[in-house]
């Protein structure tokens, strides 16, 4: 299923209101995500930019179905300087990781993170160790480095306030393709 449950004309069928049911139920949990790891304003541009996505069939949006795994919406997040979720190849570079926490620490929680890279990915050479160790010192300011499941060889990552952690778990569990992981949970292999 994915985020949305995108339907062509062509495919519609006797339960398009169960259908409509599920885009409803999807469309409250990534709102709530977005409001979770988000300021308002970005919150809006991206819930906005996703309904525009449901409206048109023809990118590549509506043939995925998935909000962590669209480059049409990572690209349309990097247009606008938002910092919802990053999504990162097991063999992407440390600094990455470490740009992308501190950006979206600062962006969306007004918070900075003094330390220079908490480690190096390279030289500890698993995602798993290099997660628990930032999640750790996060942790000490408040907020919860998340982990979304996307089934695949990618990692994508969220910051929430650690007293909205278990709302990030429902909303992702609602979404019946990933699962939420929290940084001091093992990484799945």
């Amino acid at each position: 299923m994915g985020i949305f449950n995108f339907f062509k004309k062509s495919k519609q069928s006797a339960n398009l209101e169960t259908k409509a049911e599920s885009l409803e139920i999807n469309t409250e949990n990534i709102k709530g995500l977005a409001s979770l790891a988000l300021k308002d304003d970005d919150a809006k541009k991206i819930i906005n930019k996703l309904a525009e996505f449901s409206k048109n069939t023809d990118n590549e949006f509506v043939d995925e179905g998935h909000l962590f795994t669209s480059m049409e919406l990572y690209d349309y997040m990097c247009e606008q300087d938002i910092y919802l979720y990053g999504y990162f190849d097991w063999r992407e570079e440390s600094e990455n990781f470490d740009r992308f926490i501190k950006i979206a620490l600062d962006k969306n929680f007004s918070l900075k993170l003094e330390e220079p890279n908490i480690c190096d990915l390279n030289e500890l050479g698993t995602i798993d160790l290099v997660y628990r160790l930032y999640g750790r010192v996060l942790e000490k300011k408040g907020i919860t480095l998340c982990a979304i499941n996307t089934l695949s060889d990618s990692y994508t990552i969220m910051l929430v306030k650690t007293d909205s952690y278990k709302l990030f778990e429902n909303f992702v569990n609602n979404l019946t393709e990933y699962e939420p992981l929290h940084f001091s949970e093992e990484w799945p292999v």
